[in-house]
């Protein structure tokens, strides 16, 4: 409880690595080494720069996060289109195979008509929300503004882990 208080820093406000961490840096890194060098000539040289682009491609904490910005910006398209305009339309037909008779004595009549045709069109605005559609698009750029940030704060992590682990190997 105190390390999730603390931000991950332990207690008083010293940052440490945990064994768990570090052993995973080192089994990303060992992934990372590209293994075809181990039949080549000359090795290739697995630079940190390289390692951090690397680590960047292929971290599915990271598409995450990005999928989850994604998902907000998405969340504020959305709120912005309940205050627009809707447009419905809608159409049908329905063919009889009999018209219905209607028999007076002597006289029968037909009722209807062989091809029926139905068209429909229906628009839509919102003229009042007591302030519900201005609190929503506020809520949905706060959230994408947050998400914005995890993305980042994600990318950075892993930066941090990719040279933490580089630098263990060294």
């Amino acid at each position: 409880f105190a390390e999730w208080r603390n931000g991950g820093a332990g207690y008083g406000g010293v940052p440490h690595r945990s064994p768990a961490l570090c052993s995973w840096s080192f089994i990303i890194l060992v992934l990372m080494f590209p293994f075809g060098a181990l039949c080549q000539d000359e090795p290739d040289v697995l630079t940190l720069d390289d390692s951090i682009r690397i680590g960047i491609e292929k971290a599915i904490s990271l598409s995450n996060a990005r999928r989850s910005e994604l998902e907000a910006l998405a969340l504020v398209r959305q709120v912005r289109a309940r205050a627009l305009p809707h447009l419905a339309l809608q159409s049908s037909y329905t063919r009889l195979d009999k018209l219905q008779e209607l028999s007076f004595e002597d006289v029968s009549m037909e009722l209807g008509v062989i091809d029926n045709y139905t068209i429909g069109a229906q628009v839509t605005q919102l003229l009042y929300s007591g302030g519900k559609i201005k609190a929503g698009i506020k809520a949905a750029r706060l959230s994408g503004q947050y998400a914005g940030w995890n993305t980042e704060g994600v990318r950075q992590g892993l930066v941090r882990d990719v040279k933490t682990g580089f630098y263990d190997i060294l």
